[in-house]
């Protein structure tokens, strides 16, 4: 295997040797002359112009307007002469003749019936017979001037003898017309040949006749030659095959905007793998040699420039993900994210309103925040890295809004009030849709008045601060929490009776349930920087509380519910709130999905919204609205848009999107109806990146060879259906139940997400004892026999490690590799540190890394070898005559089907 692994390196390295030979051989090879070719235009536009004293019938010939002035009769036999001379110009000759067979000889028009005939004759180079019926002709009309010209310049004889004899100029006109005829002859002989590979667009053999053509016509018609020579090597560009391509570019002039080939070199280098040197040095060459002499407005070759720098990184993402070959992370190095960033870097610096640029970046950055290989310290640096990245993105684009609002967070975070202020001037003088961009006074002095309170001398600025909110609050956002902040802040500047007193009014006046009460007031207090020492027995209220959440009825968990979501959706969370969250989320839904009875009241809306944005019943392979949740779908479209939004932030399972293709239906509806600003943006916005999302998706469905893929692990139904009642169902459902105890959830929180643009505090201090993971999905565990069950025998790989993680109760850590499995058959970019993470999970497991290879390989050759079966049940059904096909014609066709796959892969 070692053998083979250093040939096929050594193999690649010759390769890119003799490529690199070949484009150091034509550098510099343009013509000097070139650009005086290119200046040079001799196009003639012979257009008809008629005389003064011309016929009625000669003009009608070639202008229809003359034409609807004669009679019926001679309208006719005027347009069949136009047609003849069309139907000549095709070399149809015989059609030609027979169409004006029907003109009389009485007829105005019998000179162009004499004239067509003496033409048939003229082309076949008959200059007897031409002369013969052109000799008829009246010498005042212009057939006979016409003929007179042709004649002269090919013969150098007159027509008539004492005729007036054609000027210089037509004369001249008429020799270049017949060059033209004979260039275009010449062309059309080196376009016509066909190679006998029908994937060869252009051949060596046809690159060697367009020397001879070029060097014979140039001087005649240099325009015509160069453009297509040109359209040449681009023909050559359509191809596997380099050698037609690298014969061409020396000796075929570029166009003005690429007269040395460089950019359509960076084009066709693009097309093949491992070629990265290739794609670098011709990017380099066009940037340094053709861009900078460019007489393009400078915007336009700064955007240029931007977009080859993306490209590359594009490429270079491709590359490393091994998207070529889908085994080819079993001997890759990871991605080599420095490089793709420093390219994306470089693209912006060129161009900084290329939007896609920034976009790149944001998610490139993000990707690497989201691996779970990454560590802690280098998760700080990448961190590090993204707020000027976002900066710069809102600097182009100052009316972007996640952006922006997350930076404005940020700054607060960093007790940088200037820089969130600036940013929220900034964006409050867009006239915005978005509720959370209006509401940003409101946020403002709410989040100054949490920093002042932080500071023992700034203490007295907090209350005009808090009055400034309660002043600006949103409509739409409850309000029954000021109280707690005001009552926070009396405990901040230590007078406990006036705290005990506010406290109490506060719980009054919301008429808040224990549980709700205690959690606000705990959010208030943290919020209001009140020191360590006093926040510990609110904790510890809260802590009982959860302890003991298995018991609380559910109303008062859905309206605790309803107050996190507002905490989430503005951007408010606490330190504390991620661990209570996740741990009365999942008692919640534990038990709503045991089916224990609830009423629907004016949280449940708000509580699942929440229980929506953190994805508590999301699964690896797909994601189901919960049993208990879906009857309520239909009446309650913030909650559907909030499932959608879901959804939207895990590309692993956006295929499932089409199977809420009727739900996203009705929250377009309900949005148009819907009352409050923030859930009609929010619905909205949904919906729209829902439809884009499943347009992108099926795009890439149609040009990426795994594409299918997606549809082998899931079902046509719909997520919302009701399930099925029979007792294989039950049974089945009964076992996913149990397996659901030890299920956990990894996904991470994306930035993707409609209902909330904020991240989760990572610097919790008081959840570094029991971080545990965020999206937390009770669905069963997807193991590998059951995934690949419907593809044949589980390989024994799969039946080892999924017995092995079985049996030390490590189910969801198959499940987190599952996830990556799925994940890279989706999205290729993550092929690359499929194998690490696979060595990580099993060592952990006391499997061997040999096994996790082991495991991979068996897991993608069942995918592939359902795939195959997949693509021969299309073929069967397609062709049913494919049955009678001998063994050699079976074999033939699977050659080709495999090298249109591989085709479309290189591309």
């Amino acid at each position: 295997m070692g053998s083979s692994k250093s040939k096929s390196k050594s193999n690649k390295k010759a390769e890119l040797e003799r490529r690199a030979r070949q484009r150091s051989a034509r550098k510099g090879t343009v013509p000097a002359a070139a650009a005086a070719i290119l200046q040079a235009s001799t196009a003639w536009e012979l257009k008809p112009k008629p005389l003064a004293d011309e016929p009625l019938h000669d003009v009608a010939v070639f202008a229809r307007s003359s034409r609807e002035q004669l009679p019926a009769e001679l309208q006719t036999q005027a347009t069949a002469v136009a047609e003849a001379l069309e139907l000549l110009r095709q070399g149809a000759d015989a059609q030609a003749l027979d169409i004006l067979k029907d003109i009389p000889r009485s007829s105005p028009f019998a000179d162009w019936r004499l004239f067509v005939r003496g033409l048939v004759a003229f082309y076949a180079a008959d200059t007897t017979a031409a002369r013969q019926a052109w000799g008829r002709l009246d010498p005042t009309r212009r057939p006979a001037r016409i003929a007179a010209v042709l004649l002269k310049a090919e013969t150098d004889s007159p027509l008539f003898a004492d005729g007036q004899q054609p000027s210089v100029k037509r004369i001249e006109s008429a020799r270049q017309l017949r060059r033209r005829e004979h260039i275009l002859a010449a062309a059309r002989n080196i376009a016509s040949a066909s190679a006998r590979d029908s994937e060869t667009k252009f051949t060596v053999a046809q690159a060697k006749q367009l020397v001879p053509f070029r060097d014979e016509y140039r001087g005649q018609d240099p325009e015509f030659v160069n453009r297509f020579g040109q359209a040449c090597v681009r023909l050559a560009a359509c191809q596997e095959n380099p050698d037609a391509f690298d014969m061409l570019v020396p000796q075929v002039p570029g166009p003005a905007h690429d007269p040395h080939w460089n950019l359509e070199n960076f084009k066709y280098a693009l097309n093949f793998s491992d070629s990265e040197e290739w794609v670098e040095e011709a990017a380099d060459d066009y940037l340094k040699q053709d861009l900078t002499k460019s007489s393009a407005p400078e915007p336009v070759k700064q955007a240029l420039a931007s977009l080859l720098r993306m490209t590359q990184a594009r490429y270079l993402v491709d590359q490393q993900s091994s998207a070529m070959d889908p085994f080819g992370f079993m001997s890759a190095g990871g991605t080599d994210y420095k490089s793709i960033e420093k390219l994306l870097g470089e693209a912006i610096k060129l161009y900084p309103a290329n939007r896609i640029a920034h976009l790149r970046l944001l998610e490139l950055l993000q990707e690497q925040l989201d691996d779970y290989g990454t560590s802690t310290a280098e998760k700080k640096k990448i961190g590090q890295r993204v707020v000027p990245a976002k900066a710069a993105f809102v600097k182009a684009f100052p009316s972007e809004v996640e952006a922006t609002l997350w930076l404005i967070d940020h700054y607060f975070d960093e007790d940088k009030l200037s820089e969130a202020d600036k940013l929220v001037i900034q964006l409050s003088s867009y006239r915005l849709e978005d509720p959370r961009a209006k509401a940003l006074p409101w946020k403002l002095s709410l989040r100054r008045a949490m920093y002042c309170s932080g500071r023992k001398t700034q203490l007295a600025q907090v209350p005009a601060a808090l009055d400034e909110a309660a002043a600006s609050w949103p409509a739409w956002l409850r309000q029954d929490w000021l109280p707690f902040l005001r009552a926070a802040l009396a405990l901040r500047q230590g007078d406990r009776t006036a705290f005990d007193e506010l406290d109490a009014a506060a719980r009054a006046a919301c008429s808040a349930t224990p549980l709700l009460a205690d959690c606000m007031t705990f959010a208030a207090v943290q919020q209001m920087n009140v020191p360590s020492a006093q926040l510990k027995p609110f904790r510890q209220i809260v802590e009982q509380h959860i302890a003991a959440a298995d018991k609380t009825p559910l109303e008062e968990l859905f309206e605790l519910g309803d107050f996190w979501w507002d905490l989430s959706r503005t951007g408010l969370r606490h330190k504390g709130y991620r661990l209570q969250a996740s741990k009365i989320g999942k008692v919640l839904l534990s038990r709503l999905k045991n089916g224990e009875a609830f009423q629907v009241t004016s949280h449940f809306e708000g509580a699942c919204c929440w229980l929506a944005e953190h994805s508590f019943w999301y699964s690896r392979f797909e994601f189901k609205a919960p049993e208990w949740l879906a009857p309520h779908l239909a009446e309650h479209p913030r909650i559907a848009a909030g499932i959608v939004s879901a959804v939207l932030r895990f590309g692993l399972v956006i295929w499932r999107l089409a199977n809420f293709q009727s739900l996203i239906e009705q929250i377009d509806l309900a949005a148009k109806q819907e009352r409050d600003p923030y859930y009609r943006h929010t619905m909205a916005t949904t919906v729209s990146e829902a439809r884009q999302s499943l347009a992108d998706f099926e795009a890439r469905q149609r040009l990426s060879p795994f594409a299918a893929l997606g549809d082998m692990f899931v079902d046509d139904d719909d997520d919302y259906d009701e399930p099925c009642d029979c007792p294989s169902c039950r049974a089945e459902r009964a076992r996913e139940e149990a397996a659901s105890g030890s299920s956990g959830g990894s996904g991470s929180r994306s930035s993707r997400s409609l209902f909330t643009s904020f991240d989760d505090d990572d610097d919790d201090d008081d959840d570094d004892d029991d971080d545990e993971d965020w999206d937390d999905g009770n669905d069963a565990i997807l193991s590998p026999e059951e995934l690949f069950a419907a593809l044949g025998p589980a390989p024994a790989i799969m039946l080892k490690v999924d017995a092995r993680f079985r049996e030390r109760g490590a189910e969801d850590q198959l499940e987190l590799l599952n996830e990556e499995i799925s994940r890279a058959i989706e999205v290729p970019s993550r092929l690359g540190d499929l194998e690490k993470k696979a060595i990580e999970i099993f060592k952990i497991q006391g499997l061997s890394s040999s096994d996790a290879a082991e495991f991979i390989t068996a897991t993608f050759s069942t995918v592939l070898r359902g795939f195959e079966a997949k693509v021969r049940r299309d073929d069967a059904g397609a062709e049913p005559a494919a049955a009678n096909q001998t063994a050699d014609q079976k074999r033939e066709s699977r050659k080709s089907r495999q090298k249109e796959l591989n085709k479309k892969r290189k591309r």
